[in-house]
């Protein structure tokens, strides 16, 4: 019912978000008249057209949900520079020519304001609605006690209210100071539910209490009502699980990845083999032969540098880069650090820039990279690391990348203590858990932009 009623609000936002575009674009171009300056051999249908895919680009990178007031704002803003740069990018492409860019100021900020108006005034409505919507579901907790209130405080947190805690039941009657819904021992929730319409029944009670969880299972399969049981191990494991079946026996994964489906990877790959064939057959021979020529002029020495990393599964592998630094007896065990002398001048710039990285593009041709993943590290940092960081290799499980979540989060570079690498390998398992293309798409797209904005952290 809820996904139905999500996909329903989701789509009145994109058709009206379409009439605004179209409408604010189509308002200010026949207001400014000639000063937009379009060449006229191109006609308005491809304009037309050009505008609404754009649209569903941003859109799908930036993808409509009524949030939060802050959440909302920011997905607004998101929305409009990425179709800003898309739409920019395509006219001059295309060979359209603006003459006057007050024309993109003013349809820009005019798309922003009335973007972000529509997505308030269907907010406040969604928000009047939910209030008196009978689709919203009135259930119990069975049980008070951490896993009990933590599930209780989420329910009425939401934004739009899609349950009704009426009642919370619990043995120990302490629990009648922590919640005005409790409304007495679990002996009495047959009754209330009866009397009361309840839909849905939260149990969290723990293994222990069998006899009252099988009691409560028989009672909700009898009078129709969803019993839904919040597992014990939630206190100490708390991300999305799996559940899946060895014939009749449950079992729980802790760990959903995407790319342990073989049409995820599959994906992944091709991407990956597509992706590094153009940068190979375009750009790279080109940036080749210009830091061949300076990195040779700056220092003696090969111009591609070659170091063992640890990849897929702690496998090793032959990483590739262009040579930054001067020859040194430590290069395999010391980190890069700010004003190392061991760095060339032309290497200062290589690095800050990523264009050090570029002969891996080598490596995930052969399989031992992707493009996106966590960032393959020296041997004697994964030995020290492991032992240190309990999730450490867990970052292995996929193959390791060019560029990755962490790096464009700002933890890339030099990591001066264990604190600074956990938080780097809290982003790769969050990477790794949530991995879509359209994610790998945008760590390049802001690994791209690095290129021309100087990170603090790359040296």
């Amino acid at each position: 019912m809820w996904k139905k009623r999500d996909f329903l609000i989701n789509c009145s936002i994109i058709i009206i978000d379409l009439l605004i575009v179209n409408t604010v674009f189509f308002t200010i171009y026949h207001r400014m008249g000639d000063s937009l300056g379009i060449v006229a051999s191109h006609k308005n249908r491809e304009i037309f057209l050009l505008l609404n895919a754009c649209y569903f680009l941003s859109c799908y990178f930036a993808p409509a949900k009524i949030q939060r007031v802050g959440s909302l704002i920011k997905q607004t803003v998101s929305l409009v520079v990425l179709h800003l740069l898309l739409f920019v990018s395509y006219l001059l492409l295309l060979s359209f020519y603006v003459s006057d860019v007050r024309f993109i100021f003013f349809f820009y900020a005019s798309l922003f304001i009335c973007l972000t108006l529509w997505r308030f005034v269907i907010r406040y409505f969604l928000k009047l609605h939910n209030k008196s919507d009978r689709t919203v579901r009135r259930v119990i907790i069975v049980g008070g006690g951490k896993n009990g209130t933590e599930l209780h405080k989420e329910m009425v947190s939401q934004v739009y209210r899609r349950y009704k805690v009426v009642g919370i039941f619990d043995d120990n009657e302490s629990v009648k100071r922590k919640f005005s819904e409790y409304k007495g021992s679990i002996a009495d929730v047959e009754a209330f539910c009866k009397e009361h319409q309840v839909n849905e029944i939260y149990c969290t009670l723990p293994s222990s209490a069998d006899e009252k969880i099988i009691r409560l299972v028989n009672f909700s399969e009898k009078n129709m009502i969803r019993l839904y049981i919040v597992p014990e191990f939630y206190r100490y494991i708390k991300r999305n699980l799996m559940l899946r079946n060895i014939d009749q026996v449950p079992i729980v994964a802790i760990r959903d990845e995407p790319l342990q489906y073989w049409h995820n990877r599959i994906l992944k790959r091709l991407f990956d083999i597509l992706f590094s064939s153009l940068i190979l057959l375009t750009v790279y021979p080109i940036i080749y032969l210009v830091l061949a020529i300076l990195i040779k002029a700056s220092s003696p020495g090969r111009i591609i540098f070659k170091q063992q990393r640890t990849g897929l599964y702690g496998k090793d592998f032959l990483c590739y880069k262009f040579r930054s630094m001067k020859k040194s007896k430590d290069a395999d065990k010391k980190q890069a650090v700010k004003g190392d002398n061991r760095v060339t001048k032309i290497g200062k710039f290589i690095r800050k820039t990523n264009l050090d990285e570029f002969p891996q593009f080598f490596n995930v041709l052969k399989g031992d990279m992707s493009v996106v993943g966590p960032r393959p590290h020296m041997l004697k940092h994964t030995s020290e690391y492991s032992k240190l960081i309990d999730k450490y290799m867990l970052r292995h499980l996929v193959r390791p990348g060019i560029t990755g979540w962490a790096q464009i989060s700002g933890f890339r570079g030099e990591t001066q203590d264990v604190n600074q690498m956990k938080e780097r390998i809290k982003r790769d398992v969050w990477y790794i858990e949530n991995w879509s293309l359209s994610l790998d798409i945008k760590i390049i797209f802001q690994t791209a932009t690095k290129i021309f904005i100087t990170d603090k952290n790359a040296y």
